[in-house]
């Protein structure tokens, strides 16, 4: 995986408290310039077109913010997609605390393609 993917996750908590006390634990140094936020009882991160590669150390660094995720303090769980530049090349996966769901419903999927023919 080489080249350039949309990519986005998300990470529910029960609290917008226990939310941000996980964000404050996220090495911000390593994935600085990427937008990686904390919007109440969410972290979530999307970027239309990175390397998603581990080896890489900003992209190693935000698998640990959501694998590491479900450690935390009322973390219900984190829901994960990437598109590549192929499509057939797609990722989709969940990590959950019981009894929650982890948050399907936080990203939307959407491909599009646009003409715009004048005469």
């Amino acid at each position: 995986m080489g080249y350039c993917s949309d990519t986005a996750f998300v990470i529910e908590f029960n609290t917008k408290e226990n939310a941000s006390s996980y964000f404050e634990t996220v090495n911000t140094d390593v994935i600085k310039g990427y937008d990686l936020r904390c919007t109440g009882r969410y972290i979530h991160f999307h970027h239309d077109s990175i390397k998603w590669d581990s080896f890489y150390a900003e992209v190693g660094e935000l698998i640990k913010v959501y694998e590491q995720s479900l450690e935390a303090e009322g973390c219900y769980g984190y829901v994960f997609k990437r598109f590549g530049e192929d499509r057939s090349d797609y990722e989709e996966f969940s990590g959950e605390n019981e009894p929650h769901e982890a948050p399907w419903e936080s990203i939307e999927e959407t491909r599009c393609l646009y003409l715009n023919i004048a005469d």
